[in-house]
């Protein structure tokens, strides 16, 4: 049941990314 660590650390990389 880690799927929302893993949503979140792909978001967070998205969003670091994006900058």
């Amino acid at each position: 049941m880690q799927r929302k660590l893993i949503l979140v650390a792909i978001m967070a990389v998205r969003f670091s990314s994006y900058s």
